[in-house]
């Protein structure tokens, strides 16, 4: 038992689920007043003794509400393990209880897309390492065997779903956020939701910032066809970024073929200085001095050599 003061609610509970209301809500509570709290909330504790609740967020609120101090928990303990975080094992368990509780029928579908990426993210962290048992052969820790898929089925199994309506309402992440909150506040279906999560993010943030909430009001076919118009849109911009890159690469060979036979002039060049300085040498040594310096580059190697400098 432990006294309501001391329980937190975890930091990302409201980001997944949301709180009973209603009649459902007055239901809840009337069940705990004449039953009391039967389930103990699934709690780990914290450094500076207070405890985080998993699972039991709603019979926290419900023990506050009716003024409860002390509830039954059970205490869990978390820690770094077969290469996930205690943060994110705490997460799983926190997802999972709350989804197998709760049900579909209790559950918003913007929300449940985000449990379904962080289930994904977090089963995704470590898989296919087997680990050596007692008797030697190979075995694998929980999340380690599960298939790149598994989390789907085993999510629509806990909660009722069938893989295909499970996948429908994971589409909702692809949504841009200002979309997903008019889900969020009711303003926009889930099947609206789903049609707008076909578009490209950009396309979406358009759409949202000249329609607004009225965005609800396109029909699918008028969705299809942005999709369409925005794919083909796509289509030219990248045609036209090959025939750029093709035009570059064109330039860029070009230009080697003239840094090449600049190459080969200014070689040229340093044979004719060689010859100079010979000469030169040469006359020095001559006692008369009568004989002139020759010039030995011809005119057209240096017209040649200043014409391709200019064009490169």
């Amino acid at each position: 038992m432990i006294n309501v003061s001391l329980l937190k609610e975890h930091p990302r509970n409201k980001e997944f689920f949301d709180d009973i209301q209603g009649q459902a809500w007055q239901d809840f509570l009337e069940s705990i007043r004449t039953s009391g709290i039967i389930t103990p909330l699934i709690v780990t504790r914290n450094e500076d003794e207070t405890y985080t609740v998993i699972s039991g967020s709603q019979r926290l609120r419900a023990a506050k509400e009716l003024g409860i101090e002390e509830v039954p928990c059970e205490v869990r303990t978390y820690k770094d393990r077969k290469g996930i975080t205690k943060e994110d094992w705490i997460l799983k368990d926190l997802i999972e209880t709350n989804l197998r509780q709760r049900g579909k029928g209790n559950l918003n579908d913007l929300k449940l897309a985000r449990c379904l990426m962080e289930l994904m993210r977090i089963y995704g962290i470590k898989r296919g390492r087997p680990l050596n048992s007692s008797n030697g052969t190979e075995k694998y820790d929980t999340m380690s065997q599960l298939p790149s898929n598994y989390y789907q089925s085993y999510i629509a199994e806990l909660i009722g779903l069938s893989e295909r309506q499970l996948q429908r309402i994971n589409k909702l992440n692809n949504l841009i956020p200002e979309i997903q909150q008019l889900i969020e506040e009711g303003k926009l279906s889930t099947t609206e939701g789903v049609q707008l999560a076909a578009l490209d993010e950009e396309v979406q943030r358009k759409l949202y910032y000249a329609l607004g909430e009225d965005i609800n009001k396109m029909t699918a076919e008028q969705i299809k066809k942005v999709k369409e118009e925005s794919e083909e849109s796509i289509r030219q911009l990248v045609d036209e970024i090959n025939k750029l890159h093709r035009e570059l690469q064109s330039r860029e060979y070009t230009l080697k073929l003239k840094e090449e036979e600049i190459s080969k002039k200014e070689s040229l060049i340093k044979q004719y200085e060689a010859a100079i300085k010979f000469n030169d040498e040469k006359i020095k040594r001559l006692e008369n001095g009568a004989v002139k310096t020759v010039e030995v580059i011809p005119d057209e190697v240096k017209k040649e050599l200043k014409r391709l400098k200019k064009e490169q």
